[in-house]
């Protein structure tokens, strides 16, 4: 099979087929440090063994310098979705002359995959959409909802970004899901059942490990980039209001511009840094005592499965994936988006619970370690591809 993807997901499943012996080529805007002009073996001399053969890697020059060309000048948030749509194309059209016949499946990340859909058939190659989110006229609804309540000005998808989703959907043969929440979508947007598979994902687990707490304080822990889509406002909401003693609410990541006023009007009621490289993010969320992700739109949020990795329940929305990963009431709970009041009473149970509390943690852990480890994640993903090989 040949895997056409950018994202870090991407490169783990990459890498997966490739021990396994599946992967004939990988194609990706860029591929670490490595000099696409030397043989493997210089490589892999001067920067160390390349965790994919790299006679099955293809990269671009050219994509990646119009990549960092956009990603430069994308200071104005109108600006991106056009910026992201013309990058998309570039890669799309890239891949798709690149293709060849060796492979019998061709697995392509939305909205880098139309014209890769269209020659993989001319080929008589199966295609498969990698989804990592919810269908996106449903996601531009939910992000623009949110962003109208807040006064916000731009739209989170371009109508022409909107126009080739919605194609990739139609001509590729199968849509990979991360998570039932997904799938509903799809189905609810008149994609037939049976053409949506559901693939919950998997981490690689060995960065995320429980170590001692260090203090008594009740921390609700919250990772991921703060923007409204993300639910900040609501979670914030909600830990003010409840004004728990010797309790702390830790804000980690990057902050959107669109959210500042918020962080202001709740100043005080939080604690924030910013972004943590994902080898050291094991010790923030060892300190604290339950996990929340209240997101309005995700596929299936991997930071569910590092918490709970760590030993955290978690409080994820409807709209998170969680409910593919969290046991209702055994690992954590499972509430509704923009629900304010249900965000505070899982809370407020897990802070007069103390010790079913970390019952809950303990259950997530195992929980993780048994069904959601990279490994699970590839296993599900070749027992898809057994449903419709050749």
């Amino acid at each position: 099979m040949s895997y056409s993807g950018g994202t870090s997901r991407g490169r783990q499943l990459a890498r997966a087929f490739d021990q396994k012996g599946y992967l004939h080529r990988f194609f990706t805007p860029s591929y670490g440090r490595k000099a696409d002009n030397l043989p493997p073996f210089v490589v892999n001399m001067l920067f160390g063994e390349q965790d994919i053969d790299l006679r099955k890697v293809r990269t671009s020059t050219m994509v990646r310098l119009l990549r960092s060309f956009m990603s430069r000048t994308a200071k104005i948030r109108e600006a991106k979705p056009t910026q992201r749509y013309r990058v998309n194309e570039v890669i799309d059209h890239w891949v798709a002359r690149s293709l060849d016949s060796g492979a019998d499946i061709v697995m392509a990340e939305a909205q880098i995959a139309l014209q890769t859909i269209r020659r993989a058939k001319d080929l008589g190659m199966t295609t498969v959409l990698d989804r990592t989110n919810s269908h996106i006229v449903y996601q531009s609804q939910i992000w623009s909802e949110e962003n109208e309540e807040m006064g916000i000005e731009w739209e989170p998808n371009s109508a022409r970004v909107i126009e080739k989703g919605i194609a990739e959907y139609e001509e590729v043969d199968y849509i990979f899901a991360l998570s039932s929440y997904v799938k509903r979508t799809f189905i609810d947007h008149g994609v037939a059942a049976d053409k949506v598979l559901c693939v919950p994902t998997g981490i690689d687990l060995s960065p995320f490990r429980q170590v001692e707490k260090g203090d008594d304080v009740f921390r609700v822990v919250y990772c991921g980039f703060l923007q409204p889509k993300k639910g900040t406002h609501f979670l914030l909401q909600a830990f003010d209001e409840l004004k728990l003693k010797n309790a702390e609410l830790l804000l980690i990541g990057r902050v959107s511009q669109e959210i500042q006023a918020v962080l202001e009007k709740y100043k005080g009621a939080y604690k924030h840094i910013g972004y943590v490289e994902n080898t050291e993010l094991y010790k923030y969320y060892s300190q604290g005592d339950v996990f929340v992700i209240p997101s309005l739109e995700e596929g299936l949020a991997k930071v569910i499965i590092e918490a709970m990795a760590c030993g955290l329940p978690v409080i994820g929305s409807t709209n998170t994936g969680a409910e593919d990963v969290v046991r209702e009431g055994q690992d954590g709970f499972v509430v509704p988006i923009r629900d304010v009041e249900s965000l505070k009473d899982k809370i407020q149970y897990l802070y007069d619970n103390r010790a079913r509390c970390r019952e809950m943690g303990e259950s997530a852990k195992q929980r993780v370690h048994d069904d959601f480890t990279l490994d699970d994640y590839v296993g599900r993903v070749l027992d898809a591809f057994s449903l419709f090989a050749k």
